[in-house]
C-alpha cells in the first residue's frame, strides 16, 4: 500500500507522537508499505530549530512544510504554532500524489477535519488515529470552556470530521467510550495501545546504568516523573511529596522531559534541594534514563481519563 501520515512532529524528533509514528512507519516500509509522512520543520521543545524540508529515514519519505515560531510554552504561542499547521498542511496534501490511506494523527487539535476535504479532491481512505481528543482535553485542562462558542464549534467539527473517517483508532477503552459519544460508531473505532519498542528501550540494572553517575543519584531511592508535562498532568503532587520527604537522604525525585507545566514545577521546587529536573532524552539514553527510576509516577489531572 501506499500510506501517508500526518502529524506535526516527525522523527528525530522527541515528541511522544513522533516516537510512536517513527516506529510503525519503519516496520511497515520494512514489510514493503511505501510510507510517507508529512510533518513540519521545527522541533516541539525548541520552536527555532529547523529540520530538513525532504529527508529519508529508513525507507520512510518525509516531508516538511515551514512552521511558525511562536513560543510553544506560552499557551497564546502553542495555539498560533498549532493553527499555523493546518493550512500549510492542507496545501501541501493537494500536490502531493494520491495514497491508498491517509492516517491523520491528533497533533495539532482537529487535524482530521483536513480529512473529508482532501478525500473529495485526492480520494483514498482516510484513518484518525487519536493520541489525543479534542476539545474533550482542553475543556478538562481548563483552558476552553464547554458551552463557549470555541468550545461548540470545536465539538461540531470533531464531530463532523471522525464521523466521516473510515477508521478511528483510540488507545484505550475508555477514550473508545468518549468516541462512541461523538457519534463514532463503535463499528469503525479500533482500540490500539501504545507501546514501547523492547528493541530499543530495555532495562538496565542499576550498576550498568552510567547516568546514575552523572546525576549524582548512585544509591539513591529514585521517584520519577518522565515525560511530557502539559496541563494534563498534575506535576503539583509531585513535587509536594517530595516536600514531605525532604528530610529523608536517601531520596530523590527525578523529574524528565518537558512543557507547558515545566516552568510552574520548577519555581514549585524551589528550595528543595532533592528535587531534580533534567530535559527529553535522546532516545540513545531512554533506556539509561528510564532506568534511573526506582519508581515511576504516572499522572493526570481529574477529569482527563480518557481524552
Amino acid at each position: 500500500m501506499n500510506i501517508l501520515f500526518v502529524n506535526r512532529f516527525a522523527w528525530p524528533d522527541a515528541a511522544g507522537s513522533a516516537r510512536i509514528l517513527t516506529d510503525l512507519a519503519e516496520d511497515l516500509a520494512a514489510q514493503g508499505h511505501a510510507v510517507t509522512v508529512l510533518a513540519s520543520n521545527t522541533a516541539a521543545g525548541d520552536s527555532s530549530a529547523r529540520y530538513a524540508r525532504r529527508e529519508l529515514h529508513c525507507g520512510v519519505s518525509i516531508v516538511r512544510v515551514r512552521a511558525a515560531r511562536f513560543d510553544r510554552n506560552r499557551l497564546l504561542g502553542w495555539v498560533l504554532n498549532a493553527l499555523w499547521f493546518h493550512p500549510a498542511a492542507f496545501l501541501r496534501l493537494l500536490t502531493l500524489p494520491r495514497f491508498d490511506a491517509t492516517v491523520y494523527l491528533t497533533d495539532p487539535p482537529l487535524l482530521a477535519a483536513l480529512g473529508p476535504v482532501v478525500r473529495v479532491v485526492k480520494g483514498g481512505r482516510f484513518l484518525v488515529w487519536c493520541q489525543d481528543l479534542y476539545p474533550d482535553v482542553a475543556i478538562a485542562a481548563g483552558v476552553m470552556r464547554a458551552g463557549s462558542m470555541a468550545g461548540r464549534v470545536s465539538r461540531r467539527v470533531a464531530r463532523w470530521s471522525l464521523g466521516r473517517a473510515d477508521r478511528v483508532i483510540a488507545i484505550g477503552a475508555t477514550m473508545a467510550d468518549r468516541l462512541v459519544g461523538h457519534g463514532v460508531a463503535a463499528s469503525r473505532i479500533a482500540v490500539v495501545p501504545n507501546w514501547a519498542d523492547g528493541a530499543r528501550v530495555r532495562p538496565v540494572a542499576p550498576a550498568d546504568n552510567p547516568l546514575l553517575d552523572r546525576l549524582g543519584l548512585r544509591g539513591r531511592f529514585v521517584v520519577m516523573y518522565s515525560g511530557n508535562m502539559g496541563l494534563a498532568h498534575d506535576l503539583d503532587v509531585v513535587v509536594e511529596a517530595a516536600r514531605l520527604v525532604t528530610g529523608e537522604e536517601g531520596v530523590r525525585f527525578l523529574l524528565a522531559g518537558g512543557g507547558k507545566r515545566l516552568a510552574a514545577a520548577r519555581d514549585r521546587a524551589v528550595g528543595l534541594r532533592f528535587v531534580q529536573f533534567i530535559p527529553f532524552q535522546d532516545e540513545s539514553e531512554i533506556s539509561y534514563s528510564l532506568g534511573a527510576g526506582s519508581v515511576h509516577v504516572v499522572t493526570l489531572k481529574a477529569g482527563m481519563e480518557g481524552t
